[in-house]
């Protein structure tokens, strides 16, 4: 069974901001180095967390020419996930 088939217990609030991001797929991202969890926020409004994704990932899909085809190449499917639902607004 690869990472991906697992699924997680999503952490209901990450210690890192939420960035906007330039994607026709991805609305925001945000890190937190210390869980190694990165958050995701899609143009759906669905939010998933990614766990045990390492720091250079995350700043990979950052500076991705194409950040939605990165994504789906090199993380989606590839590190355990978990919903953590619809998008909150931001303050």
């Amino acid at each position: 069974m690869s990472r991906a088939d697992k699924h997680a217990t999503p952490v209901k609030a990450i210690a890192a901001a939420m960035e906007d991001v330039e994607s026709s797929v991805l609305a925001r991202i945000g890190y937190d180095s210390s869980l190694r969890i990165l958050q995701v926020e899609f143009r759906s409004g669905r939010v998933y967390q990614y766990f045990d994704v390492p720091s250079d990932v995350h700043e990979e899909l950052r500076s991705a020419e194409s950040i939605g085809g990165y994504f789906n190449r090199e993380i989606r499917d590839k590190y355990r996930t978990a919903e953590v639902g619809p998008a909150m607004n931001s303050e």
